[in-house]
């Protein structure tokens, strides 16, 4: 799962690696759920950015009731940084918070190894 904003530069930078990170959650046949805040992130331009980075799986644009939702849960003491990548098993658990970013795919590989059964 990754959380996201259209205009967060670190989320951008990361996309940009997300080639190799793509290709070793395929092979593990995991799908990325992209989550991008919605509150300070236009439709059209979200729409714009999956296209550009390509970015495959399923998207939400949360509205501000998921969102804060998401920082209640996932936050520290209301704060919430981006990008924010968390590995989700088959059951919907999260087993990993702070998951590694794509720039750190091998890191990556070891966290899904030690997380996931296959």
């Amino acid at each position: 799962m990754t959380f996201w904003g259209t205009w967060c530069g670190p989320c951008k930078r990361e996309f940009q690696q997300r080639n190799k990170y793509a290709e070793l959650l395929k092979s593990k046949k995991i799908t990325t759920l992209y989550i991008c805040e919605g509150n300070n992130s236009k439709e059209k331009v979200w729409n714009e950015m999956i296209n550009f980075y390509k970015l495959e799986g399923y998207h939400i644009l949360a509205n501000e009731k998921l969102m804060e939702d998401i920082i209640g849960k996932f936050g520290k003491n209301g704060s919430f940084a981006y990008p924010r990548y968390l590995l989700v098993d088959e059951n919907g658990k999260v087993v990993n918070e702070q998951a590694s970013y794509p720039s750190k795919t091998e890191q990556l590989e070891n966290e899904i190894s030690k997380n996931y059964v296959w």
